[in-house]
């Protein structure tokens, strides 16, 4: 890339010679040139820094569109190229632009168009600049007005003027009140600095040493002059706070004005009548006192009385410090302190005072020092506001969102709040533990775009169909039901989620926001299935117990007198109805595999020891194991009577197992048979080769291989031991036949 030639820049002691090659490609925004289709001819080192991709790559017939993140790919093409051609330029166009792994990066774009001398378009020169500071600050300033929302209709009703600003002076927000007193409309007034605006001259290094001060964390409270807008001054009281973001950070400062022109006169009238300043104090809504410098009270009202429970009698002949309680003393004595060295004006916090009974009253305490002519301290002004409702109230409240959320927990249920009119999501911080995936940013919001790609790149393709409608339908508004489908979550593990959904509609009827619950319901539906499948097996099990009994009576009727016939019939069909029970019971607690195998081939008890051969150590079989391996085993013998080894007089079977390794080693078990007619693959699979494979390799999660060898079926399961045997078989494996 090559910007032209050298520029001269004299630093220190001699000349330096740069190039304004070197300059641009240095520069601390991005320059990229463009023919007018987009195609990149040129590109400086920040760009490429920015997005990760190399030079040589971009100048292969990259275009720059390309690199725009869906919208403002086909914004480029439809609205930003078309208006950059019609005027010549285009500027401060905000987009994201594609950073490889490194995730989107918020820019704005300013462009330009080169023509030659005809007037025809040569080249489009795009200057790229970096806004995810810019991005990160206009998130806080959304964060910062939706709390501001929250309290918009205390502030805007009260008669003082409040606004809040940034540390840096700028407005951010202005009440009804500074409208009306200092004559500026908060459009007006919201963004510009508070210096420029409200403050003579003459406040300049009063409003830097208040703002110093705030910015340490301290509560400012002062009497001062504001301008307003039509050039007059204003006498206001001044209350400053500083504001903190969620990572304990002072973010803004919140002031608060109030006209005391009324108020200067109303001190000259009570300086003048004693009954008057009585009065105002005796009948304030608010507990008022004053205290001595050695913290005993000099005079309180009724009030106040009332707030902390003691009479005026006895409260007189206590100090402000008997009435605090003792966890709370160290932090107002510190306050005290600085308020006597002169470093404030005045506190104000939130502690506990013990009442008249001995047990603790929430109070909002705000002091001022009364001085004497010649400037030293005379007494505290004390206002006491009982604020133990509010306390507990917020207390109950936190403890109330506690206890929801460890119930959404233990019912492994989250929530997402969607907010249509600003794209945000939120999720509660349970989220990851119900869906199974992460989402960076998802407690304290994300881009709706950007979730929305998150969560259906997670759930299964059978199912995204019917999401993708789901979500359609809750944003326009129309009523749907639940929904269930299935997310892959990042350890690889299918989650079946079940999801509900709130609107909330303005006035006018429009969608702005809805709320949507997520509940895990995986258990619920593998327990579906597991019934399903268990009443496929019933009814498969039954024909195959008649086949078995039939087969059973025939037999006996070959083999058997007359006389012995009913005897022996019954005795086979009571070990059907033995193996039977015992899968019944095994449902409740863990199977002996030898007691299992001998069960469910109790009708074949002619043969056990000679024509059916078992051996293996002892193990006793999770109830999970024990249920597919014995319908497993239920089915081979089944076949193997019809139309293997069993079926005639000269085949055996042969059923083997045993573990290799401890509880994370290997079970494995075989059937088998040898000695009986030729066997041939089956034409079709039926429900029987499902229980004999399917079934199996599910229960266990592990892995049969069935070969229809020519001398005989054989069929083998090797299963994890923790997915297959009893805890106390899985740790030791160890056992003997």
């Amino acid at each position: 890339m090559n910007y032209g030639g050298g520029t001269q820049i004299g630093i220190l002691a001699g000349p330096f010679v740069e190039s304004a090659e070197e300059v641009l490609d240095n520069a601390p925004c991005g320059f990229v040139s463009t023919l007018p289709d987009g195609t990149i001819v040129s590109v400086n080192r920040t760009f490429l820094d920015w997005t990760g991709l190399e030079r040589d790559d971009l100048l292969a017939g990259q275009k720059f569109q390309d690199l725009l993140i869906i919208p403002g790919e086909k914004s480029y093409e439809t609205v930003f190229l078309p208006l950059l051609l019609t005027r010549g330029f285009v500027n401060e166009i905000a987009c994201h632009i594609s950073c490889g792994n490194r995730g989107p990066l918020p820019v704005l774009v300013n462009s330009s168009v080169k023509n030659d001398a005809a007037g025809r378009p040569l080249a489009i020169r795009t200057t790229v600049f970096n806004a995810a500071e810019r991005a990160k600050y206009e998130h806080e300033l959304r964060l910062a007005r939706e709390q501001a929302d929250r309290l918009a209709t205390i502030v805007t009703s009260s008669a003082d003027a409040i606004y809040s600003m940034t540390v840096d002076g700028i407005i951010l927000t202005w009440n009804m009140g500074a409208e009306t007193m200092l004559g500026y409309p908060a459009a007006e007034a919201v963004g510009r600095n508070v210096v420029d605006l409200i403050v003579p001259p003459g406040k300049y290094e009063e409003f830097a040493a208040v703002s110093a001060r705030l910015q340490l964390g301290e509560t400012q409270q002062l009497d001062t002059i504001r301008l307003r807008r039509d050039g007059t001054l204003v006498e206001v009281a001044a209350s400053a706070a500083p504001v903190y973001d969620d990572k304990g950070t002072i973010a803004a400062f919140s002031v608060i004005l109030r006209d005391i022109t009324d108020k200067k006169q109303i001190m000259a009238a009570l300086q003048q009548s004693e009954a008057r300043f009585r009065g105002t104090f005796e009948n304030a809504a608010v507990g008022v006192a004053h205290v001595a410098l050695d913290g005993s009270w000099l005079r309180v009202n009724d009030t106040l009385c009332q707030i902390v429970g003691y009479s005026r009698e006895t409260l007189l002949t206590k100090t402000y410090r008997d009435i605090t309680d003792p966890d709370d003393l160290g932090a107002e004595q510190y306050l005290v302190e600085r308020l006597m060295a002169g470093e404030i004006g005045s506190y104000a916090l939130d502690k506990r005072c013990i009442g008249g009974d001995g047990s603790a009253v929430w109070t909002g305490v705000t002091v001022t020092q009364q001085r004497r002519e010649n400037g030293d301290p005379a007494y505290f002004i004390v206002i006491i506001r009982d604020i133990d409702d509010r306390v507990r109230a917020t207390e109950a409240l936190r403890e109330s969102e506690a206890r929801l959320l460890y119930a959404a927990k233990s019912a492994k249920l989250s929530y997402v709040v969607v907010d249509l009119e600003r794209r945000l999501v939120q999720a509660s911080e349970n989220q990851e533990a119900v869906m199974g995936y992460a989402t960076p940013g998802f407690e304290t919001g994300i881009d709706l775009d950007r979730a929305t790609s998150v969560f259906l790149d997670r759930v299964e393709q059978a199912d995204r169909r019917r999401v993708r409608r789901f979500l359609r339908q809750a944003s326009s508004g129309d009523p749907v039901p639940s929904l269930d489908y299935r997310v892959r979550g990042d350890d690889g593990r299918e989650r079946w989620i079940e999801t509900r959904y709130n609107l909330e509609a303005s006035r006018y009827g429009r969608a702005i926001r809805f709320f949507v619950t997520n509940m895990d319901i995986t258990d619920r539906k593998r327990t579906e299935e597991h019934i399903r499948l268990l009443m496929g097996e019933v009814n498969h099990r039954a024909m195959n117990l008649l086949g078995v009994v039939q087969a059973i009576a025939w037999q006996t009727a070959k083999s058997q007198e007359s006389k012995t016939y009913v005897a022996r019939l019954a005795d086979r069909i009571s070990g059907l109805a033995a193996s039977h029970d015992l899968l019944v019971r095994a449902d409740l607690k863990g199977v002996e595999i030898t007691e299992l195998v001998h069960t469910q081939l109790l009708g074949f008890s002619a043969g056990m020891g000679t024509r059916i051969l078992s051996g293996g150590p002892s193990l006793r079989l999770s109830p999970a194991a024990a249920q597919a391996i014995g319908m497993a085993l239920h089915e081979l013998a089944t076949n193997a009577t019809k139309y293997g080894a069993l079926s005639n007089s000269e085949g055996r079977v042969h059923i083997s197992w045993q573990v290799a390794g401890a509880a994370d080693g290997l079970f494995s078990m075989s059937w088998i048979e040898s000695g009986g007619p030729a066997v041939k693959p089956p034409t079709r699979k039926g429900f029987g080769q499902a229980v004999i494979v399917s079934m199996a390799q599910s229960a266990v999660s592990g892995q049969v291989e069935l070969e229809y060898a020519e001398s005989g079926l054989s069929w083998n399961l090797r299963s994890p031991v923790a997915n297959t045997l009893e805890t106390e078989d899985a740790g030791d494996s160890a056992g003997n036949t």
